[in-house]
């Protein structure tokens, strides 16, 4: 029902309607374009191309631009009614933009330490707070209901060397360059230096810097290390025992204090133990110090597929709550240290995992939900405790929102923003020749060597992903495909300038060795279908 609208509110509505009604009449199902003449149609072959030039290269034919204007004219008379007063059908296009919530007053530049733990390869879903059912992780789920949990998060590259460049230097993959394929040890570059890290800001800023990781992959050699005055590689044991040790000195060092913490548990090749199986209710045989790794599953017989699935999930989750019992020993241990309520504290996960969904395993070439969800929880003094479902997270946006909330300023060459900040941003994840977008309920995939509009989900009615929408005039999919052509336009071209990775042959065996422990090879992945 239309309130106490203004007059000339009152006439934009009609008119939005009018162009609305003959615009669907003259396009939705012909490529013929409007009658030139009719004055209730400011749309015209003259001027479709004006109103299109917003997205450069959009390379539809005129009747497919024609269907994409009609839908978001009548996305525009949508919101002309709300703007009236009235309560138009809840289309996605009629989603208001989304406000960040406000932010505590900032702090002196120093006043707080920042602690940043990182799960590798944890599905969002896989934790009790994002809705598992499993007691995986009663102590995220504390912790998380301590601080701002985004309910939807998503990493910007869905395998762990680019999703780390990215949110270390908030920077999109298509910009730094750094997104070589996943395994390909002999195409890697060492990360250049135009582009300043998390690391880089708070040494700059007085910080004592550390990191402790259990993923080799993240080698010194690589320069990931960059910014650090401590950057030691460890067992997943060996890394909880430093980074308790590093919590341990903070009273007494003079200093504010960044860690970074990088953790392996869920990522294969799975040891859960006996005690983590026994608490999730699960019960896994594997080859002690070999684990289970995606072959239990891959070379499985036909009729043993499937329960090999499960017990790879059941190992997974096993594993999940062993993670969560390294983050329990790093928590206790800034609690026991008294920095507690002078700390900001950010948790996320690089990528998540395929556990069988789509007959796929792992982290390779996707950008399916299962691998561009993450969890993402961030804890702060002042920061209100709450669980955020109006705006989508994006790791790219970490460290400014750190850095933020540690009174810093953000180095201009970054380009996320902080989480509390401003309105929802562009949100995406690439990999390799994809990349997907997400808005308004809808996911889009698009080939990003040719810019082309792939197919598209409605996430509302297909969680699942199993239905493809490729009608370039849906609804939900044409403000998509002006969303991908603004995030190009935002987000310029780059690569890696860095020198090339140099290992004698040892270390070079050596290395192989290890992403084929990982899982960074070159097998198929996929069940037969």
């Amino acid at each position: 029902m239309i309130g106490a609208a203004a007059p000339e509110e009152l006439g934009l509505v009609i008119s939005g309607l009018l162009v609305a009604r003959r615009a669907w009449r003259f396009f939705t199902f012909t490529d013929t374009p409007p009658d030139p003449n009719d004055p209730l149609v400011p749309l015209s072959p003259a001027t479709t191309p004006a109103l299109l030039a917003a997205a450069p290269g959009l390379a539809y034919s005129r009747g497919v631009q024609h269907r994409i204007l009609v839908r978001l004219a009548l996305a525009g008379t949508a919101a002309l009614l709300a703007t009236a007063g009235c309560d138009p059908a809840a289309t996605p296009e009629a989603a208001a933009p989304v406000a960040a919530p406000a932010t505590p007053a900032a702090p002196k530049a120093g006043a707080y330490n920042v602690l940043v733990v990182v799960m590798d390869t944890l599905r969002a879903d896989a934790l009790g707070a994002y809705g598992q059912q499993r007691p995986t992780s009663p102590v995220f789920d504390t912790f998380a209901s301590e601080g701002v949990l985004f309910e939807t998060a998503w990493t910007q590259y869905t395998w762990t060397l680019p999703s780390f460049v990215s949110y270390m230097t908030s920077s999109w993959a298509r910009t730094h360059g750094w997104d070589y394929s996943m395994g390909k040890l002999d195409t890697y570059k060492v990360l250049d230096s135009k582009t300043p890290t998390m690391a880089d800001v708070f040494t700059k800023a007085g910080y004592a810097t550390s990191g402790h990781f259990a993923n080799m992959h993240l080698k010194a050699e690589l320069g990931f290390g960059r910014g650090f005055e401590t950057w030691q590689l460890g067992t997943e044991a060996a890394t909880v025992r430093a980074a308790v040790a590093d919590i341990g000195k903070w009273k007494d060092d003079g200093k504010p204090n960044f860690l970074y913490v990088h953790l392996m548990a869920p990522h294969v090749a799975l040891l859960p133990t006996p005690e983590s199986q026994a608490a999730i209710g699960v019960s896994v045989a594997y080859e002690p110090k070999k684990g289970i790794s995606y072959d239990h599953y891959v070379a499985a017989p036909p009729e043993l597929k499937e329960q090999r699935r499960q017990e790879l999930v059941d190992a997974y989750h096993a594993c999940v709550r062993d993670g969560d019992n390294d983050l329990a020993e790093i928590l206790s241990a800034l609690k026991a240290s008294g920095a507690a309520e002078e700390t900001v504290v950010g948790f996320w996960s690089d990528h998540g995992e395929m556990l069988g969904e789509h007959t796929h395993i792992g982290h390779n070439q996707y950008v399916w939900q299962e691998v561009v969800k993450v969890p993402l929880v961030i804890k702060a003094p002042g920061l209100a405790p709450r669980r955020e479902s109006q705006r989508v997270g994006r790791l790219i946006d970490a460290a400014p929102t750190l850095v933020k909330l540690a009174g810093l300023t953000p180095p201009p060459e970054w380009q996320g923003q902080s989480l509390f900040e401003g309105e929802q941003p562009i949100v995406a994840a690439e990999r390799d020749a994809l990349v997907t977008f997400l808005q308004n309920g809808w996911k889009s995939v698009e080939d990003r060597t040719k810019d082309k509009f792939m197919y598209a989900h409605d996430l509302t009615t297909d969680p699942q992903e199993l239905t493809q929408v490729k009608d370039v005039a849906n609804p939900g999919v044409a403000p998509l495909i002006l969303t991908a052509q603004a995030w190009r336009a935002q987000v310029p071209q780059g690569e890696n300038t860095g020198g090339d990775l140099t290992l004698d042959a040892a270390a070079h065996a050596e290395t192989v060795q290890q992403l084929e422990a990982l899982g960074y090879t070159d097998k198929p992945d996929a069940a037969p279908k």
